[in-house]
């Protein structure tokens, strides 16, 4: 009779217990094992990158200098100013518009560094401001070409004159655009 008291005692014993320490044990310790899971899912992410990165490198050896040349003329590592005005101008023509003042500065020529690396890789913004008469859908034409351009601006300030009867607009327009100075180390990764 002792036996099946001891034993149903155990069995209580074992049932409170279970609520106030084997349950948050048992919560903690799956918790863990989802977090473990996605630790896991991250490394295997880190190794599929690592694997197309290393492809990557292996087909960019694979270009001639005479391609690379090309690749240069086509898509080159730096825009300068001059450039750009050109291609606006012509972005400005195409779509019927005239351009009547041109303005470019650079603002804050030191730049935001990217502190996440000992490397530096400075960014410099640079602005055009200038003014363009046109009508509105002529207007609305350039927009759409220069959200599909190659270099990527940002509209900084966009105002208009509203048109005398039978008159154009006249749009004022301030773009902005990075510049990327990276260090000599960058460019060669």
């Amino acid at each position: 009779m002792s036996k099946g008291i001891i034993a149903i005692v155990i069995l209580v014993v074992s049932g409170l217990i279970y609520p106030f320490f084997i349950d948050p044990l048992l919560k903690e310790t799956n918790s863990l094992r989802s977090e473990i899971k996605g630790f896991e899912d991250t490394i295997l992410k880190i190794g599929e990158f690592n694997n197309l990165r290393d492809e990557l490198v292996i087909k960019s050896e694979e270009f001639t200098s005479d391609e690379l040349e090309k690749l240069d003329k086509i898509l080159p590592d730096r825009i300068d100013a001059f450039s750009q005005i050109v291609d606006l101008e012509a972005i400005i023509k195409q779509n019927g518009l005239f351009l009547e003042d041109v303005i470019t500065f650079e603002t804050n020529r030191s730049g935001s560094k990217n502190k996440n690396k000992d490397k530096e890789n400075v960014i410099n913004p640079r602005l055009f401001s200038f003014v363009v008469v046109g009508g509105y859908s002529d207007m609305i034409s350039f927009l759409d070409q220069i959200s599909r351009s190659l270099v990527l601006y940002d509209i900084a300030v966009f105002d208009f004159e509203l048109p005398e009867a039978g008159s154009l607009y006249k749009f004022n327009i301030t773009l902005r655009t990075n510049e990327i100075n990276m260090s000599e180390d960058v460019n060669q990764i």
